[in-house]
């Protein structure tokens, strides 16, 4: 506010002057008037602190799988366990190779349900058929689609073998923080062992994967 000062009235006369004590009283009245006139400035709002949202990450897709079609009959009660079956099989295969826990570089489960002449040809494309090429690199592997349509061969009313096609998509979350996704499709081709499980003998899978996220930047925020 624009103060304006009090012309002070000295008269002429002889006596002592009394130009201090009323230049004081007069300031000591323009501060106390300022100060119960003004209202006391307005405390600076404290700034919100930045805080990195942490990305969500996806729920764990179940395995799914169905016997979409048979070559001869399959009734119901005996779809139901060749379905088991399958499940059994093809879900540990992929458990062995693509899911479970990380980082890490052993994959000897994944040939549990293979024959074993599958299983020597197998170890030869580690790097399709496992996480092998990168294992020691994931943090994290979330199944996101986890797919299995089956075309059983069922001549006397019993599954004893078929083509079960795959269709698994990852989010694989690596230890620099890099997420990408995964996708494995093709072909998984069974056959039934003497303990009436089923076995992989053959294999048609192709893999492919893209970024979905890049690492963080040193420093920087992840």
């Amino acid at each position: 506010m624009a103060l304006r000062r009090p012309r002070l009235q000295v008269p002429a006369t002889t006596s002592t002057p009394v130009v201090a004590p009323v230049l004081a009283l007069a300031l000591a009245l323009i501060v106390t008037g300022c100060t119960e006139d003004d209202p006391p400035p307005p405390s600076p709002s404290p700034t919100p602190s930045a805080t990195a949202t942490p990305t969500p990450q996806p729920q764990a897709a179940p395995l799914d799988v169905t016997i979409a079609d048979a070559a001869g009959r399959l009734p119901r009660a005996a779809r139901k366990i060749a379905t088991a079956r399958v499940e059994s099989t093809v879900g540990g295969y992929l458990e062995g190779a693509f899911l479970g826990d990380f980082p890490r570089t052993r994959y000897a489960d994944a040939w549990t349900h293979f024959t074993p002449a599958a299983t020597r040809l197998a170890r030869r494309d580690l790097g399709l058929l496992t996480h092998a090429d990168r294992g020691a690199r994931i943090a994290s592997v979330v199944p996101v689609r986890q797919e299995v349509r089956v075309r059983a061969l069922a001549p006397r009313r019993k599954m004893i073998g078929g083509t079960a096609r795959v269709r698994l998509v990852l989010r694989v979350t690596d230890v620099d923080g890099a997420v990408q996704r995964v996708r494995i499709a093709g072909r998984l081709l069974l056959t039934r062992a003497p303990d009436r499980t089923f076995r992989i003998f053959g294999y048609d899978l192709e893999r492919s994967s893209g970024p979905l996220r890049a690492p963080a930047a040193p420093g920087g925020d992840a």
